[in-house]
């Protein structure tokens, strides 16, 4: 079954498309698209254009995990009506795949155009376990991505009102004395208590 494989450089304004055959040839050369309705509707008519060129009865499409820049993408790639009798296979890669890809294809030009072809070659490989774009999961992803953000966000800031405070100003008090081992854990008002036992200086 011929297959033709799209490979996309996604960010924020824009994307970079591969276009290749199941030889690794590339179908044409590599062009850019606004990363809009509009510039989505044109790579649909483009990967039409190429598997209807190569006969190709399947699609595969991937992109690297860039923020949130490729989610809409992905969506709208997957619903479209034009890309169904293709069965398209949507793979979003980790970027140290892509990476490490990239080195074994040797000493290649570092930019975008490159990075779209070397997805589009990495496609022609073993590829990870793809997952059905469903919108049903988007709600809950963004829910988790902001989860993990508060969570970071509290842990700083506990740590921070944690840290005992001869981090900050060190000690004043008898030179020959040490420091009061107080483990990070421990509030600093304790440390403080010790603090005024151990020394008449202050900090400053």
């Amino acid at each position: 079954m011929d297959k033709l494989f799209v490979g996309l450089d996604v960010s924020l304004k824009d994307y970079k498309v591969c276009l290749m055959d199941g030889e690794g040839e590339r179908i044409g050369k590599s062009f850019a698209l606004k990363n809009n309705g509009d510039g989505s509707q044109v790579l649909v008519d483009r990967v039409v254009e190429a598997a209807a060129k190569i006969k190709a009865e399947k699609v595969l499409i991937g992109y690297e995990s860039t923020s949130v820049y490729g989610w809409h993408l992905q969506y709208f790639l997957a619903d479209s009506p034009e890309l169904a009798p293709f069965s398209p296979t949507i793979i979003c890669f980790n970027p140290a795949v892509i990476d490490n890809h990239k080195k074994s294809l040797g000493d290649l030009p570092k930019n975008d155009h490159m990075d779209a072809f070397a997805i589009a070659d990495r496609l022609r490989g073993r590829l990870p376990r793809s997952i059905s774009a469903d919108f049903r999961y988007l709600a809950l992803q963004r829910l988790t991505r902001h989860r993990f953000h508060v969570v970071e966000c509290i842990v700083r800031e506990k740590n921070y009102y944690l840290n005992p405070p001869q981090r900050i100003c060190g000690f004043a008090g008898d030179p020959e004395q040490p420091v009061p081992q107080v483990q990070r854990a421990v509030p600093s008002w304790r440390f403080l208590r010790q603090f005024r036992r151990g020394s008449h200086g202050s900090c400053g």
